[in-house]
């Protein structure tokens, strides 16, 4: 409410005795966000080793803002601005705990170790849910929907198709047999829509590592990479302030409604 950096413990307390009446955020949902905001054990067990760690994330928009995040650290954020990705965070945990059989994979975190003559890095993301037995990896998003609804949006996004070739490599780094099918469902409050992806082949497989190794290239590098949102939305949710000045240069695509960042 008050734009200000907030410990947590004041955070909560404030919203147990409602200090700040405008404030729409029970003490429930605040220890809730403040839980899925918890450092990951694995990926902090991975960042002794003195390596750095690209999240998939990190692989698929402006490798600008990537950079920042990597030399600055990412910007805090209020808890509305957290919301939207805490929504998802209850989708998937729900996913966790129903699970899948013995041979199936659920919120599977999944890293390898990459490197060439410049750069050396691990690599990690997190696995929705892949079924072994069918081979069939599936990712959940969940979206904010226009007035066309999810029948009305153009599925799926690239970003997203991108994600899961990032995730069938990593399959099989870690030993696993590489999709045959992989499908996306994009869920909002009122609707579920899936759609299938594309399979990479043996040699789209091979390709991806030196793919993957280009862009780590300029966000591991010292000097700052070009300003260049990969989708348009990206430079409105972008939460650097010092990246504004520069957002004149990259020229996005006009954001659409269907456009929304999921």
């Amino acid at each position: 409410m008050t734009e200000n950096p907030v410990s947590y413990s004041d955070c909560l307390a404030c919203a147990q005795q409602r200090l700040q009446p405008d404030c729409p955020f029970p003490p429930h949902l605040l220890a809730a966000l403040y839980a899925a905001n918890q450092p990951d054990d694995v990926v902090e067990g991975m960042r002794h080793t003195g390596y750095p760690v690209v999240r998939v994330s990190s692989l698929l928009g402006c490798k600008y803002k990537s950079w920042l995040g990597r030399t600055e650290g990412y910007p805090l954020e209020t808890p509305r601005e957290y919301w939207a990705r805490l929504r998802g965070t209850l989708i998937h945990r729900a996913i966790e705990e129903m699970g899948l059989d013995a041979e199936g994979l659920t919120e599977k975190r999944l890293s390898a170790f990459l490197w060439d003559d410049v750069v050396a890095a691990f690599v990690t993301g997190r696995v929705d849910a892949y079924d072994v037995e069918s081979r069939t990896l599936y990712d959940f998003k969940t979206v904010n929907i226009n007035k066309q609804g999810l029948a009305g949006m153009t599925l799926p996004r690239p970003r997203h198709v991108k994600q899961l070739r990032i995730y069938s490599w990593l399959l099989v780094k870690n030993g696993y047999p590489p999709p045959t099918s992989i499908q996306i469902a994009y869920m909002s409050m009122a609707d579920l829509r899936t759609e299938q992806a594309p399979v990479l082949t043996a040699a789209e497989l091979n390709e991806i590592e030196g793919w993957i190794i280009t862009i780590m290239r300029d966000i591991l590098a010292k000097q700052a990479p070009e300003v260049k949102p990969v989708e348009g939305w990206e430079c409105s949710f972008c939460a650097f302030t010092q990246c504004r000045k520069n957002r004149k240069n990259c020229q996005p695509k006009k954001k659409k409604a269907e456009e929304a960042q999921p």
